[in-house]
């Protein structure tokens, strides 16, 4: 009885051409030592051979010069999987059949790249025992962040705090983010007659964003982003008050980690463009020091860097791949 039909139809997806000049690999398996079913292991002998042409390496038949050895050793629920060959041995675990899969590509990865197990885990080779915490069946995420900003010609002489939090869902190369933020600062400024005045500034905001992913499959990654929103913004001065809302666009760029697993951390750095001009109120309760030649009107874009956690509620969603 075949108990892994979806090995040999991976096979057919893990398959790529071979790059020209790509090392030359053969596998086999040690049939004496391997202890799946002979239907189930000519399904993983195909499955190993097209993990090593996804990683790069051109597969031919064995025996060959660089011949790696595959071996499969049941026990239990679980299978402990080995392939040893030139350039070394991996071993791994796999909870079930199903897995083993997405263990030969990280094990064909490491070896072909010379690089530790570990950093051959991508978004879509990840295992079960490794989901740390546990990966749901969707990339529904909620997110809060927090950082510095800058508001052109309106910040006190202070550093604004920005608070942001949202949903984001996620595929491979996109994502889809609906976020709001508040963005504040109070500072004391002293005028021309030596008085003391207190300014403050705050910028709210609600909006949605689209990200490319730059490297879809691995478990970080550099992303970009554009968004649209409303916002509106406020700034008390020593020469009045400035104001007004409308929409505004961002431009984003970012890193995010963690992607294989339900837990995220994330750097973003946003450019806040509104398409409106606050303007001034000469007549306010704080112009007390108001200057003659203080523009009736400023653009004031702002950039934000924040720093942001998230995390994905099971059950939600699905997966889209």
């Amino acid at each position: 009885m075949n108990r892994i039909p979806s090995l040999t139809a991976l096979a057919a997806l893990l398959s790529v051409p071979a790059l020209a000049g790509a090392e030359s690999v053969c596998v086999q398996i040690d049939e004496k030592a391997d202890s799946l079913e002979e239907a189930d292991r000519r399904g993983a002998l195909t499955v190993a051979r097209a993990a090593f042409s996804k990683a790069g390496a051109e597969v031919v038949d064995s025996p060959c010069e660089n011949q790696y050895t595959l071996t499969n050793s049941k026990l239990g629920d679980s299978i402990f999987v080995t392939l040893t060959g030139p350039k070394g041995q991996r071993d791994a675990k796999a909870v079930k059949v199903d897995e083993l899969g997405d263990l030969y590509q990280q094990m064909a990865k490491s070896l072909i790249e010379g690089v530790p197990m570990g950093d051959a885990v991508g978004r879509n080779n990840v295992t079960s025992r490794q989901q740390n915490p546990k990966r749901m069946t969707a990339d529904s995420i909620y997110w809060f962040g927090l950082g510095p900003a800058y508001a052109m010609g309106l910040t006190p002489n202070t550093v604004p705090l920005h608070l942001t939090g949202g949903w984001r869902y996620e595929l491979d190369m996109f994502g889809l983010e609906v976020n709001m933020g508040l963005t504040f600062a109070s500072a004391q400024e002293t005028t021309a007659a030596g008085e003391d005045v207190d300014e403050s500034f705050v910028s709210g905001g609600i909006g949605i964003a689209g990200f490319w992913y730059a490297d879809e499959e691995a478990n970080h990654s550099p992303y970009f982003g554009v968004g649209l929103g409303w916002s509106g913004t406020a700034a008390d001065t020593i020469d009045g008050t400035y104001a007004n809302n409308g929409m505004h666009g961002v431009l984003s760029a970012g890193f995010e980690m963690l992607r294989a697993s339900t837990m995220r951390a994330f750097v973003q750095l946003d450019a806040q463009l509104p398409m409106y001009q606050v303007e001034l109120d000469r007549d306010g309760l704080f112009a007390v020091d108001a200057s003659a030649d203080a523009p009736d009107a400023r653009y004031a874009p702002m950039v934000l860097l924040k720093v942001g956690v998230g995390w994905g509620p099971r059950g939600v969603g699905f997966r889209a791949w």
